[in-house]
């Protein structure tokens, strides 16, 4: 059973295997459920879509639907060269 020690500022590391098990990356959340028998089960914090929004960033007109057809179909050429 993995053990992590908490610090004099209250931190935690999550032990490797747990943090493979619970697919965490630096940035992840985590949430920690209280149980009725007062136990605590710690999850990943799923992020919602709608936060993604804007992250990709496109400085210049809008590209056409063709355009972006094109683009796609000139990476996935390129990607098998």
């Amino acid at each position: 059973m993995p053990i992590a020690t908490v610090t004099s500022k209250g931190q935690i590391t999550v032990p490797k295997a747990v943090r493979e098990d619970l697919g965490l990356a630096p940035g992840s959340q985590v949430v920690f459920a209280r149980e009725p028998d007062g136990g605590y089960r710690i999850e990943r914090q799923a992020r919602p879509v709608a936060r993604l929004a804007g992250v990709l960033r496109h400085d210049g007109p809008a590209k056409t639907l063709d355009e972006m057809e094109q683009g796609i179909a000139e990476a996935v050429t390129e990607g098998y060269r």
